[in-house]
């Protein structure tokens, strides 16, 4: 069995970074978070590759840059939809920090395929979506998926979790189980 850490130092310099974030774009905290990776990694005691701040609204660009002067924007947009705007280098952070504005984070979040993907820090404090389930789960090293991943998604995941077993909720959400059944076609 292994813990869940909470790394109290980080989660303050997210506080701080969504704060500076929140300063410069008039935006309410509860519209700016740090989701995803850069949360559940740092639980789980993995590598944080990367921070992905979700927002709602915009930046005011001069308050902005008073605030991350290294900061360049961005016109990336994913495959689904995610649109990030900046790319920031913080003294706080060794890995990059990106600014995805989103029109509603709440029904975004919804959207990631695990509940171990859906945790965030927010600019009130605290770690939200650790509930019993997920607490279970990364003492016991299962990665559950309630949503069929994307494949690339899942294999960039499934080798940084390798030493975890990966369920799925159905078992047509697994890519991998579409992938055997693509190869069996021919």
């Amino acid at each position: 069995m292994k813990t869940i850490e909470l790394d109290l130092e980080y989660i303050n310099n997210l506080i701080t970074l969504i704060s500076k974030i929140g300063f410069s774009s008039k935006l309410k905290y509860n519209k700016i978070v740090v989701a995803g990776g850069a949360i559940r990694d740092m639980l789980f005691n993995k590598p944080v590759d990367d921070i992905d701040v979700f927002y709602e609204g915009e930046i005011n660009e001069s308050i902005f840059k008073s605030y991350f002067p290294n900061a360049t924007t961005s016109d990336t947009t994913y495959p689904d939809g995610w649109n990030v705007t900046h790319n920031i280098i913080c003294d706080s952070f060794p890995v990059k920090v990106q600014l995805i504005q989103v029109e509603n984070i709440e029904k975004h979040l919804k959207t990631f395929p695990s509940p171990m993907m859906r945790l965030y820090v927010d600019g009130n404090g605290g770690v939200h979506g650790v509930d019993s389930n997920v607490i279970q789960d990364a003492m016991s090293q299962v990665f559950f998926w309630d949503k069929a991943p994307d494949l690339n998604y899942f294999l960039k995941i499934r080798a940084k979790y390798s030493d975890w077993k990966h369920k799925f909720m159905e078992k047509h959400f697994n890519p991998e189980e579409q992938l055997e059944a693509f190869d069996l076609e021919f």
